[in-house]
């Protein structure tokens, strides 16, 4: 009897140790949301980060790709916006310096949840300033991807704005690792922008304005993606808030069906 039950003890403790050594292969899903905050400036002209970080909150996003994010410049006191969101998130930072500014720096940033396993940055042209690509490895399900945000030159028909497409669209073509590309394109759809991004992304087709905040009226904040397979985008919407910042947050959730 004791042999038996010992037998019996051995298999139970080597099943179990087996459970946990197999690799999860069910479901998995990222969230991923986009937002220009402004440098933290609100509609009211209140910079608040934690409004802006109980928008994102809201809506539980695995990473978080932002744009006019200020370091340590004198507007925004100082403070090292990326890195006070992900206090207040309990997320990690990755900031991006595209400008000098007010004794600071000006970019871009990604927050996630999930283990950054690299971080990659390309630099863009801009006629009226420097822009940037910062992107960040992540592995949902065990599938990495490259997360990427971006901020596309502003100004009514800027050409930097096809240039800077063209060698994100290259870049993307190039890389070995699925992209998602979230950020400020500040360009509308059927633009040449787009067509451009097209040849490599998938772009949703939801015609929801993201700018300006108070009363949308354009589309020019995007989450798109490049070949990212056994994935599927299974939801995407803009986030109603008028007030925190001069743009909308936009949501997309990825989904990975069992294998």
């Amino acid at each position: 009897m004791r042999r038996s039950y010992a037998f019996v003890l051995a298999l139970s403790i080597t099943a179990l140790l087996e459970s946990c050594a197999t690799p999860e292969i069910g479901p998995a899903s990222l969230r991923v949301l986009s937002w220009n905050i402004h440098h933290g400036e609100g509609l009211d002209n209140e910079y608040d980060l934690q409004r802006i970080a109980g928008v994102i909150s809201s809506v539980d996003p695995d990473v978080v790709c932002l744009q006019e994010v200020d370091r340590r410049t004198i507007r925004s006191g100082g403070i090292d916006q990326a890195v006070e969101l992900a206090y207040l998130l309990d997320m990690e930072p990755v900031f991006n310096r595209c400008i000098d500014y007010q004794g600071g720096e000006y970019g871009d940033a990604i927050l996630s949840k999930l283990n950054i396993r690299d971080v990659q940055r390309l630099s863009l042209p801009g006629d009226r300033e420097p822009r940037g690509v910062v992107g960040v490895v992540v592995a949902p399900g065990n599938d990495p991807v490259l997360v990427c945000s971006t901020h596309f030159d502003h100004g009514r028909d800027n050409p930097s704005r096809v240039v800077e497409a063209r060698l994100v669209a290259d870049f993307a073509k190039q890389s070995p690792l699925p992209i998602i590309l979230a950020g400020d394109l500040n360009a509308l759809p059927g633009s040449e922008v787009l067509s451009i991004l097209d040849e490599v992304f998938t772009i949703p087709g939801d015609p929801a304005p993201t700018f300006p905040a108070e009363l949308p009226q354009r589309r020019i904040d995007y989450v798109m993606w490049s070949h990212f397979p056994g994935w599927q985008l299974v939801d995407t919407r803009v986030i109603s808030e008028p007030l925190a910042s001069d743009h909308r947050p936009v949501l997309a959730v990825f989904e990975r069906a069992n294998r």
